[in-house]
C-alpha cells in the first residue's frame, strides 16, 4: 500500500512542478520622446520599445497612449510601440503610456512635455564698435548667443582702471575670440558700480539677473539633463561656451574647455563672488563624463571647491577674477 501511495505522491509532485505559477507581475512601462523640444507645428514621436516584462516577450506587449493623461486614450492597445502626435497649441502636456502583457497585467508611465514656440535667432550690431553678435529670442526675452567682446584689450597682467574705458582680457588664442569673447573684472563689467543693471552691455541690453536664470530652469522643469538645450549648437541656441576664467594675480588662464562662468547682476556685497552659472562636464566635476550645464541661481558665497578656487590664490574674492559676459534684452528687437 505504501508503495502505491509513494507512487501517487511522486506523480502529484511532478504534475505540480510542471504547472507554471500565474504571472501577477506588472510589466515595466517606459517610453522616449523625440524631439524633446518643439512647438505646435512639431510632430512628436513617442517610442515605448524599451518597455519590458518578465514573462511576455517584448514584441507581444501591447501599448496605448493618452496624450493629455485625461483618461481619454488617443489609441487602442497595439503591439506597435510607436505613436506620433502634433499638439494643437503651445502648452504643457502630461503624456501617459499604458502597457499590458499576455496575462492582462497593466502598468503605465507618464512624462511631461512642454510645447513652446521655437526660439527665433537674429544678428545685431553693437553700434559702439560695429561688432556683430548672434542672439536668440527665448520665450520672452532676447539672449546673446555669444559672449560679449567689447572694450579695449589689456595685455595679461595689466591692471584695469576707472577711466570710463571698458577694458577686457582675451584668451591668448585669437581663434577663440568668437567663442570665449572678453573677460571682464566685476568693476569693468559694471563701470565700477555705476551701471549695475546695464553693465558694459550695448544700449538696450543689460546684465543677466537671477530671475532670468530661474526662467530657464522653470522652462526645463521636466528634465535634469540640460545638455540638449543649453550646450553649443543645441536646441535653445544659447551656445554656452566652456570659457573658464582668467586669474589676475598669477596672470594665468584656468579650465578653458572644461568649465564656464559668466557674470550676473545680483548686487552682491563688495567682498563676495557670485557668477551666473557654473557648468562643467557633469555635476561631480568628472571632466571625462558627459557635459551637463548646471544653472546656479542661489545667492550664497560659493565654496572654493565648487568654483575651482585654489588655495594658493589666497582669500576668496571676485576682485581676483575676470569672467565673460552674456547680455539680455527685455523686449523683442524690431
Amino acid at each position: 500500500m505504501s508503495r502505491h501511495i509513494s507512487l501517487y505522491v511522486l506523480i502529484l509532485f511532478a504534475a505540480l512542478a510542471s504547472c507554471e505559477l500565474p504571472d501577477k507581475q506588472e510589466p515595466e512601462a517606459d517610453f522616449t520622446i523625440q524631439p524633446r523640444f518643439g512647438d505646435s507645428l512639431t510632430v512628436f514621436h513617442f517610442d515605448a520599445s524599451n518597455s519590458s516584462d518578465n514573462y511576455t516577450d517584448n514584441f507581444r506587449l501591447k501599448v496605448r497612449w493618452d496624450i493629455n493623461s485625461d483618461g481619454e486614450w488617443e489609441s487602442e492597445f497595439s503591439i506597435n510601440k510607436h505613436f506620433a502626435f502634433k499638439f494643437p497649441r503651445n502648452d504643457t502636456y502630461s503624456i501617459s503610456c499604458e502597457i499590458i502583457d499576455d496575462q492582462k497585467n497593466v502598468s503605465s508611465f507618464t512624462q511631461l512635455l512642454q510645447v513652446v514656440p521655437v526660439p527665433r535667432d537674429s544678428i545685431f550690431t553693437d553700434l559702439r564698435d560695429g561688432q556683430k553678435y548672434k542672439a536668440v529670442f527665448l520665450f520672452d526675452r532676447w539672449w546673446m548667443s555669444q559672449n560679449l567682446n567689447y572694450g579695449t584689450h589689456l595685455p595679461e597682467g595689466d591692471k584695469t582702471y576707472d577711466n570710463s574705458i571698458a577694458e577686457k582680457y582675451n584668451y591668448p588664442y585669437a581663434s577663440y575670440d568668437s567663442i570665449y569673447g572678453g573677460y571682464y573684472t566685476w568693476n569693468e563689467a559694471t563701470d565700477y558700480g555705476r551701471e549695475l543693471e546695464k553693465g558694459v552691455c550695448p544700449d538696450g541690453w543689460r546684465l543677466p539677473r537671477i530671475d532670468d536664470i530661474q526662467r530657464i530652469k522653470d522652462i526645463l522643469f521636466f528634465t535634469s539633463d540640460y545638455t540638449p538645450y543649453l550646450a553649443m549648437n543645441k536646441q535653445f541656441m544659447l551656445d554656452l561656451a566652456l570659457s573658464g576664467k582668467y586669474y589676475l594675480s598669477t596672470k594665468t588662464w584656468h579650465l578653458q574647455g572644461t568649465t564656464g562662468n559668466v557674470w550676473i547682476n545680483h548686487k552682491q556685497p563688495i567682498d563676495k563672488f557670485l557668477s551666473w552659472i557654473y557648468y562643467c562636464k557633469n555635476p561631480r566635476r568628472r571632466y571625462d563624463g558627459p557635459y551637463n550645464p548646471i544653472l546656479l541661481t542661489d545667492y550664497q558665497p560659493l565654496d572654493t571647491e565648487f568654483v575651482e578656487w585654489q588655495n594658493i590664490w589666497g582669500e576668496f574674492s571676485y576682485h581676483k577674477i575676470a569672467l565673460p559676459i552674456r547680455c539680455i534684452k527685455d523686449h523683442e528687437i524690431n
